[in-house]
């Protein structure tokens, strides 16, 4: 029986799942900029799928509000407009309020610990990049939707932490800015950890209305 081996140049072949996760962190870490083309037939060369899957792709990559599908044109990576930052801010302050207070009563002490260290290190740096203390704000804010205790909450914040990264990569980093946040997210973080509830309520929306300004300003610079 003859030895038959893979072609090592032949292109890959993806499950629906990799790709649609593939895409998405192209879109949120703007690798496929704002306004760039989704074309079928490429997007189904590059992923070695039908054009069914690519279809269900692209629709739920609308659903999330990646992208624009447009009639007799195609799909579009989105593009943000200051109303939808607008809009973004104004569900974010209705929703994480509510997750912080739920998290300074439910938070696990082991999780609390690794979120306190990672803050008490960043602390005790002399300097620190703007990436990464968006990363640890971020981390934080992911950690208080899963303190939660409330699969509902954590998915309607799924889909705003995906318009937020957006946001995020659009704007430019700015090391004063991050230097604030990192403020705001201890104060947030010391909250949590007292089981203060109207604290960490309070934190949150005091937080969450200086980035909402702090991002207005920038668009109607940009």
């Amino acid at each position: 029986m003859p030895n038959v081996t893979a072609n090592p140049s032949a292109p890959r072949r993806y499950d629906k799942e990799e790709a649609l996760a593939l895409l998405t962190e192209e879109i949120l870490s703007r690798t496929l900029p704002p306004g760039h083309p989704l074309i079928e037939r490429v997007l189904a060369e590059r992923f070695q799928l039908s054009r069914t899957p690519i279809r269900e792709i692209l629709r739920r990559l609308e659903r999330d509000r990646l992208v624009d599908v447009r009639p007799n044109q195609g799909a579009f990576v989105r593009t943000l407009t200051p109303k939808d930052m607008q809009n973004l801010f104004q569900l974010r302050i209705a929703l994480e309020p509510v997750a912080a207070g739920l998290a300074a009563e439910h938070r696990p002490s082991d999780g609390l610990h690794a979120v306190r260290a990672q803050y008490d290190a960043a602390e005790a740096r002399d300097e620190n990049d703007p990436g990464e203390l968006v990363a640890l704000g971020q981390a934080l804010h992911d950690a208080i939707a899963e303190w939660t205790d409330n699969d509902l909450l954590l998915e309607m914040y799924a889909l705003l932490r995906k318009q937020t990264r957006l946001v995020r990569h659009m704007a430019k980093k700015s090391l004063e800015l991050e230097h604030r946040s990192f403020r705001e997210h201890l104060a947030l973080l010391g909250a949590i950890e007292r089981r203060d509830a109207d604290a960490a309520r309070a934190r949150m929306r005091e937080h969450l209305e200086r980035t909402g300004t702090d991002m207005a300003a920038w668009f109607r610079t940009s």
